[in-house]
């Protein structure tokens, strides 16, 4: 498991630059991760047990809770297939409410939350988001990911457990759109689905249809 280090690095606003995503979800993803170990340099093993925070009414705010530090990315736009996201937040806690009411999105037609406490411990934070009457759904997620570069984009794999359902995904991002498209070209599968955590965990938990191919398959 990732180990938990808090240091003053690990709070405050992200720093990363908005990349360019291309993340793909299926049951096997197994031809795909052997064409990537074939063509990029392997740079890296992590393994961490994470949790999620969904809703009906949110699809561009990706919220997890990683190595106990409030984790924010937000989805800012797109060029074609590929998904524009920019990391907000990476505050370890405890975090103070107006730096959550401020990140934390309202989602749609649903109530704000009343974050009356100054701080929060990350216990009460559960707590609170679990007696939010589903305003936010917490999902548990456990990644088993490989990281590997390609010329200029960086790619990884994992094998999920969303809340026990096993499920496989592959993502290439890089700052340069360009470099992604020309990645999934190289790996062949241009033509896959690009579908986000926050779409895949709302399908799985049924808190989002599923499209109409079958892309909830072996590839």
């Amino acid at each position: 498991m990732t180990k938990v280090v808090q240091s003053p690095e690990k709070t405050g606003p992200a720093q990363s630059e908005p990349r360019y995503e291309f993340r793909m979800f299926a049951t096997d993803l197994l031809m795909l991760e052997e064409r990537l170990r074939l063509e990029g340099i392997v740079t890296g093993y992590r393994e961490s047990l994470e949790t999620y925070l969904v809703s009906p009414g949110n699809d561009s705010h990706n919220i997890k809770i990683r190595d106990a530090c409030l984790d924010i990315k937000v989805l800012v736009g797109s060029k074609g297939a590929l998904e524009h996201w920019r990391p907000t937040l990476k505050h370890a806690f405890p975090v103070p409410a107006e730096i959550i009411s401020a990140h934390l999105p309202k989602p749609t037609g649903s109530a704000t939350l009343a974050w009356q406490r100054p701080i929060y411990s990350l216990d009460e934070f559960k707590a609170e988001i679990a007696s939010s009457q589903r305003v936010w759904v917490p999902v548990n997620v456990f990644k088993r990911r490989y990281g590997f570069e390609l010329p200029e984009c960086t790619a990884e794999t994992a094998q999920v457990l969303v809340n026990g359902a096993a499920v496989s995904t592959v993502c290439l991002e890089s700052e340069k759109p360009d470099r992604v498209l020309a990645s999934a070209s190289l790996l062949g599968c241009a033509d896959l689905e690009n579908v986000n955590y926050v779409t895949a965990l709302k399908r799985i938990i049924s808190l989002a249809p599923l499209p109409d191919k079958a892309y909830y398959r072996a590839w």
